[in-house]
């Protein structure tokens, strides 16, 4: 059973892998009258063509098969099935040139295609589906953006979207350009191509959802070449507290938050001890180290002053108070703790990208 999650695991990891990079095919615009005549379709309010007749490009589609992926198609195939392909949901295709022919290859509509063809394999007998073609030429790139803003199924799951981020930087595009045209902001385009970029073993238990891409990025950012024992670590605790998910709860050490919550006290008493006539009498190698890490510490607590500050002019106000009265203290609680609203794709994250269940 163990070695059966493996390889699925693995079969995953290789999906996102491949799905990052670019299908090998150049597309230029067809005739659609000529598609629709070669193919047998039959216009009614929509084109209503033969399945036979549909192309799927292969890798195009972001889509990663895990478990929540056979479920939402196992789930299409019932209803296809019971009632029929809902012509208001119709499929959305591209026109190509192929030699002298014109062909329609799908570029919206996956999953759905796939329900179909679950419930043909499953008895039921459907042929014309409904299909609305592009009137207007667009190329690879535009129709890979698609893959987001065209999307009106099951949201994309993290990992899905960051392979389409990958796609677009293969095309030569930036981070400021892809964050324009999927309606995402700068920095989680910043997120997703960290993520795309993870060790093989994060992007594996990101596929198989045994951790969140939350909880993934902020183990990456915390423990660096550690990660993947810190995330072992947190799968462990999240198993015995009855969850199959890791989530940023389970990568915390319960200590660290006690050292977190008394660190202001101890810092305080450092610099006490550092005044005290006493210090002088420390080692040299120890009076160093202290020194070290109460100069790391200013440093750190300067920055977030001035992070703060910018927060708090953004705002209109000032960190030592200003319109609406806030203080200093609570400028900076803003500046670490203020939430940057997504697009509807996005979500809403305080310096990371992702909801995440609780």
């Amino acid at each position: 059973m163990q070695d059966t999650a493996i390889h699925a695991d693995a079969d995953q990891l290789a999906q996102a892998q491949a799905l990052a990079t670019s299908p090998d095919i150049t597309l230029v615009a067809g005739s659609i009258k000529g598609a629709m005549k070669a193919a047998g379709a039959a216009k009614r309010d929509l084109w209503f063509v033969p399945r036979s007749q549909i192309r799927v490009i292969p890798g195009f589609n972001v889509r990663i098969e895990n478990a929540a992926y056979h479920a939402h198609i196992r789930a299409l195939a019932d209803s296809i099935t019971s009632e029929g392909f809902k012509p208001e949901h119709p499929l959305a295709g591209y026109v190509a040139r192929e030699g002298e022919d014109s062909v329609i290859y799908l570029n919206d509509g996956h999953c759905r295609l796939a329900g179909v063809d679950l419930a043909v394999s499953e008895g039921l007998e459907i042929d014309l589906l409904p299909v609305v073609v592009s009137t207007k030429a667009h190329d690879l790139e535009d129709i890979t953006v698609g893959l987001v803003r065209s999307n009106a199924g099951k949201p994309l799951e993290s990992l899905e979207k960051a392979a389409v981020c990958k796609r677009l930087v293969g095309f030569g595009w930036d981070e400021t350009r892809i964050a324009k045209r999927l309606g995402f902001t700068e920095n989680y385009v910043r997120d997703l191509l960290t993520l795309i970029g993870a060790p093989a073993k994060v992007r594996e238990l990101v596929a198989s959802d045994q951790i969140s891409a939350t909880a993934a990025l902020k183990a990456m950012a915390t423990h660096g070449d550690k990660v993947i024992v810190k995330i072992e670590e947190g799968l462990q605790m999240a198993k015995a507290a009855g969850k199959s998910r890791v989530t940023t709860r389970y990568l915390v050490d319960p200590s660290e938050k006690v050292i977190a919550k008394e660190g202001p006290k101890l810092y305080s008493v450092v610099q006490e001890l550092r005044s005290d006539p006493g210090f002088a009498q420390l080692g040299k190698p120890l009076q160093d180290k202290l020194n070290e890490l109460l100069g790391q510490i200013e440093g750190k607590r300067q920055r977030a002053i001035k992070r703060a500050e910018k927060l708090a002019s953004e705002k209109g106000v000032t960190a030592e108070g200003g319109e609406g009265g806030e203080s200093s203290q609570s400028a900076q609680a803003d500046a670490g703790e203020a939430k940057t609203t997504g697009t509807a794709g996005e979500g809403s994250f305080t310096r990371e990208p992702f909801e995440e269940a609780a």
